[in-house]
């Protein structure tokens, strides 16, 4: 009589008792610096969101969904700070950061909501970049500091790009249906410091114009992180319903003692920082600024821009 093999048997039975293997953990590409209200965070790997708390450690491909009414505040490994509005979710698609070569390289991808970006220090390393994906535009940080919206009108999602003062230059590319072979490649715009442009779904993006100080406004207001954010006296415009004005003088942005600071507008190499300036529309004086406060969890000095009190009839 020949033997039975118990081995498959046996085989089988061990890989049943074997606890499942632990998800690998992505690598620590930041910190969690300020949360308001509930914001939730999932892992690459992971089907169920967690909660975020200060201190968390900012994971690569990390995905931050922000609620109504909630803001978070990210510091990533290169100092830059990233910080989103409510009813947001970004995905940290691509985040190296190897100083001893000069080099970083972000890639975050917003699919709705608002994001503002302090892009931190000078990379002249090849290659190196600090991009925003959205369903209709890639913005190219040139600069430091500007701000991202993606918005739904009448069922076309649009993509404002928005740079503010002493913010550089952010180069816009748009997204464009691939159903065209051998097309000419999409055309794109550099929005320098106080302009933006509007990206719709399948089109071009608008060209670079003055944007009101009052829209400036609630774009930084929409993305800061206080404690009484709710006690703010001015009314909110819907953002569904606006849309900038693109002709007239931007009044300088008034400035108080929470603007981002550290704002170095060096850029990463290969790039061209005299491209499309405009002296006609210069930096407001920011002279009289008080002392600046210091972020008791980071160490970093955190300014932002005022917002002004009342939200005028013809925008809200």
């Amino acid at each position: 009589m020949f033997k039975k093999n118990k081995t498959p048997l046996l085989f089988i039975f061990a890989c049943i008792l074997s606890p499942a293997p632990l998800l690998a953990e992505q690598p620590n590409v930041g910190t969690v610096t300020r949360v308001m209200k509930e914001v939730y965070v999932t892992h690459e790997g992971q089907k169920e969101k967690e909660r975020v708390a200060e201190k968390d450690a900012v994971l690569f491909l990390d995905t931050y969904q922000t609620e109504k009414g909630s803001r978070v505040k990210l510091i990533f490994k290169d100092d830059s700070l990233l910080t989103l509005g409510e009813n947001t979710t970004m995905q940290i698609t691509e985040s190296v950061y190897d100083p001893s070569k000069d080099y970083r390289s972000t890639i975050l991808k917003v699919l709705k909501g608002k994001v503002r970006a302090l892009v931190g220090k000078t990379f002249r390393g090849s290659g190196s970049k600090f991009d925003v994906h959205t369903p209709t535009s890639v913005a190219s940080a040139r600069g430091t500091y500007f701000i991202v919206s993606v918005i739904e009108e009448e069922g076309t999602i649009k993509t404002i790009v928005a740079v503010l003062p002493g913010g550089g230059l952010v180069e816009v590319v748009p997204v464009l249906p691939s159903d065209i072979p051998g097309g000419p490649p999409p055309s794109s715009v550099l929005v320098t410091e106080e302009k933006f442009t509007i990206i719709s779904e399948g089109q071009p993006p608008s060209q670079p114009a003055l944007a009101s100080a009052e829209f400036l406004n609630h774009l930084i207001h929409a993305t800061a992180v206080e404690d009484k954010l709710e006690d703010w006296s001015g009314k909110l415009p819907d953002e569904d319903k606006v849309v900038p004005e693109e002709k007239g003088e931007a009044p300088a942005l008034q400035v108080d003692s929470q603007v981002d600071a550290d704002t170095n507008t060096d850029v990463d190499a290969g790039t061209d920082t005299d491209a499309d300036t405009d002296t006609s529309n210069p930096v407001p004086d920011i002279s009289d600024i008080p002392p600046l406060k210091q972020d008791t969890l980071t160490g970093v000095t955190d300014v932002e821009l005022r917002i002004t009190p009342e939200c005028p009839p013809d925008i809200c």
